[in-house]
């Protein structure tokens, strides 16, 4: 996959062989079969946004474990699940009782 533009590719081509005459278009046509242009989803390589969104869970989720900790620090935690179906449905699955 090329990393640059046809465009840039022929410019720097030309800059670095002056003494070769050729067309842009001719350039463009004597490329390997196998080299294929960039498009566009591959030019996006900055996931800025999608990783910042990724940290503010992973530290909501490390915030939950470590007061989940803490408030249950006399049972063994083996399925933290449970920990979050008791604290967003009311209900504690882990208990005899159910409630």
């Amino acid at each position: 996959m090329l990393e640059q533009t046809q465009s840039e590719a022929y410019f720097n081509f030309r800059a670095a062989n002056p003494d070769v005459q050729i067309s842009q278009r001719k350039f463009e046509g004597l490329k390997p079969y196998f080299v294929k242009g960039a498009k566009e989803r591959d030019r996006r390589s900055c996931l800025c946004r999608k990783r910042e969104e990724a940290g503010i869970v992973l530290n909501e989720c490390l915030k939950f474990r470590k007061n989940a900790l803490k408030e249950n620090a006399n049972r063994d935690l083996g399925d933290m699940s449970a920990v979050f179906f008791k604290q967003s449905c009311g209900n504690d699955p882990l208990s005899k009782t159910g409630g």
